[in-house]
């Protein structure tokens, strides 16, 4: 266990301690062949860049991150401070991944079968929903608050996402960012291959330095800050700004890491959800509705019946009826 903090202002890290449990140390380095002459890259192969990310998802089998939002600032010249969190679990083809804003926090799992998603609130009654879906398309490399995420710990998901079917090949070059020789790759992405993604590797670890989407319609911009711990590259602080066309900022947040445990231990149960007493839940498998009651009872519903009576309305009816049997 290794506890890390950052100093500086603005800049300070909370205490992100970091456990490598398990987890053999990869080094993702280029050979001679694939480094050019002096201050020069050639183009990268993408069929070795997809081995050697391969085998990156690979070391990191179980992964648990946990990030929250720093600063926002917004295109009227507004600068707040948010209380955005993230939690994510992931084991193979299963996750857990906790999102809270304010008052109000979401919940998906998915354990390899069965998907389920919990929405709580001050303001509303709880909310649940389970199906066959795999929820894990959640992570899928089209969303922002968790694509940095993707790009430190599953970039197979960052070459091969947005709907890859239906978009054209990765065309790779050299190119320079920040001063620094890096790889640049990029594709149109969408029905139409009107997006365009670019990403910004680096030649030493092949970590994605930056990320870009851009249409007509706005340029969203993902840059992402490294740091080495016990051989391991970990995302420490990211930073995503979304642009008007004109070059006008729309919004810009900074997102810092919390928790980076890497290959922990986790138990089946956290791919599960328990809906607290009063959750409305829909269950897409067998067209069920029902409301939690006491003692994990199942009170049935009609869908109409939330538009004209309250859950503790439905929950008393059901009391009511019990005592008149």
């Amino acid at each position: 266990m290794r506890t890390l903090k950052r100093s500086g202002a603005r800049s300070v890290l909370s205490w992100l301690p970091v456990a490598l449990w398990g987890a053999a140390a990869l080094t993702l380095r280029l050979t001679a062949e694939d480094l050019a002459n002096a201050g020069e890259l050639r183009p990268i192969r993408l069929d070795a860049l997809r081995e050697r990310y391969r085998a990156k998802d690979a070391t990191f089998h179980r992964l648990e991150v946990q990030w929250k939002e720093d600063v926002v600032d917004r295109h009227n010249g507004a600068h707040a401070s948010w209380s955005g969190k993230w939690r994510v679990l992931m084991e193979g083809d299963k996750l857990r991944m906790e999102e809270t804003k304010g008052e109000d926090t979401q919940v998906l799992t998915f354990n390899g079968e069965v998907g389920m998603r919990l929405s709580t609130s001050k303001r509303f009654d709880p909310v649940a929903h389970i199906d066959r879906r795999d929820v894990t398309e959640t992570l899928n490399a089209n969303n922002c608050n968790t694509d940095p995420v993707l790009c430190a710990f599953r970039p197979t998901k960052i070459l091969g996402s947005l709907e890859a079917g239906r978009s054209s090949g990765w065309a790779s070059k050299s190119g320079e960012l920040n001063g620094q020789n890096v790889y640049v790759l990029s594709r149109g992405t969408g029905i139409d291959g009107t997006l365009k993604r670019v990403l910004y590797v680096s030649p030493a670890d092949l970590t994605v330095q930056r990320m870009t989407d851009e249409n007509e319609h706005i340029r969203i911009q993902w840059d992402i800050e490294y740091r080495d711990v016990h051989g391991e590259t970990v995302p420490m602080r990211w930073k995503w700004v979304t642009e008007f066309p004109h070059g006008k900022l729309m919004m810009s947040r900074t997102i810092h890491a919390v928790l980076v445990n890497l290959n922990p231990e986790i138990a089946p149960s956290d791919f599960e959800i328990e809906f607290p007493t009063r959750t409305a839940v829909y269950d897409a498998r067998d067209k069920d509705r029902y409301i939690v009651g006491p003692n994990d009872e199942k009170v049935r519903y009609r869908l109409q019946d939330l538009q004209s009576k309250t859950v503790d309305d439905i929950l008393n009816d059901r009391l009511r009826g019990r005592s008149n049997d």
